[in-house]
Order: C-alpha cells, then sequence, then structure tokens
C-alpha cells in the first residue's frame, strides 16, 4: 500500500493540472470559511478512519471472508467476482450494449426511495420479495433471516442470473428473438 501511495503522489506531483485541484479538494474539505460542514465532515471522516485502523482484531475476519471475491481469478481459475464485476459495469455503461444509456436512468431510479423519499426504494422492494419467496420457513417471514435462509436466497439469485431456461438469459433470448420491424 505504501509503494502504491508514493508511486500515486509521484503521479499527481508531475501533472500539474491534478497537483493544483487535489490542493483545491483539500483546502475545502479543511476549510473552515465556508459554513463549516466541509471541516466537519472531513474531521468525522478521520476519526473514522482511525476507528476502522485501530479495529484490526475485529476486521481482519471480515477481510478475510471477502478476499476471494477480490482476487483476481477464483479457485476455477476463472476471472473472479470483483473483476468480472468490473467488467459488468464497464459492458453495461458502454455504447456498445447500451447505446442510448438506458441504464443512466434505470440505475438511479432503482435506488432511488419512492414517495417522494420516505419510502423504501425499488431495489429494496425487490430484495424484500426475494428473502420473503426464498425462505425456508415462510411464515417467519418478518424474523430475522437464518443463516441457511441467505443460502436460499443467495441461490434464488444465482439461479436466475445462469439459467438458461428460466431467468435472465431467458429474458435475454426473448429480447433477441423478438419480431423486428
Amino acid at each position: 500500500m505504501t509503494a502504491a501511495l508514493v508511486d500515486l503522489m509521484e503521479k499527481l506531483r508531475q501533472d500539474d493540472t491534478a497537483r493544483r485541484e487535489l490542493e483545491n479538494l483539500l483546502h475545502a474539505m479543511v476549510s473552515a470559511s465556508t459554513d463549516g460542514q466541509a471541516l466537519e465532515a472531513t474531521l468525522s471522516s478521520l476519526a473514522d478512519v482511525l476507528q476502522v485502523l485501530l479495529a484490526d482484531r475485529e476486521l481482519s475476519p471480515i477481510l478475510n471472508a471477502l478476499a476471494p471475491a477480490v482476487a483476481a481469478k477464483n479457485a476455477n481459475g476463472d476471472k473472479g467476482t470483483l473483476p468480472a464485476a468490473l467488467q459488468m459495469l464497464k459492458a453495461v455503461t458502454s455504447d456498445e450494449y447500451d447505446k442510448y444509456h438506458v441504464m443512466d436512468s434505470i440505475l438511479p431510479n432503482l435506488v432511488t426511495p419512492m414517495n417522494g423519499g420516505k419510502g423504501p426504494s425499488p431495489i429494496e422492494v425487490i430484495m424484500d420479495t426475494v428473502a420473503e419467496v426464498s425462505r425456508e420457513d415462510s411464515s417467519m417471514a418478518t424474523g430475522p433471516l437464518e443463516e441457511h435462509d441467505y443460502e436460499l436466497i443467495f441461490g434464488a439469485a444465482r439461479d436466475f442470473l445462469t439459467s438458461e431456461t428460466r431467468g435472465l438469459e431467458q429474458i435475454y433470448t426473448i429480447v433477441q428473438k423478438r419480431p423486428r420491424e
């Protein structure tokens, strides 16, 4: 991490525009001459970072569990989860697949709370519905999810995304074979 920071600092030092903009950003973050919110937010974030650095014992198991997801390749030698997700996001936002930039409208709408910001977002409604339907014991639909419930929910999501005959792949097939005028 130190080497990467040194490399980043060297690149910033070589680029006058980037260096000036970074200086402007840092000045705005620590400036108390505005309404004081920038300085307050910066100090609060700095305190959060320091607390995270001190919580090594609590964070180690979480980071160890997340490590396989951010690896370049998985155990089978295929592309890892994070690189595959980044590739998917790049494809979704490229002109090749979305020349009219429909996703630019769909994605924000998917996470924007309904009812003027007072209700849940559409993605929350979808996730809650999947969780209720995929639970092992649907009579416990209002209680907390159990470990086995998470297995069922993620299994249902995986099946939806990968099944050739049911789910997202079938939707793609229907759209591709639709009559065109």
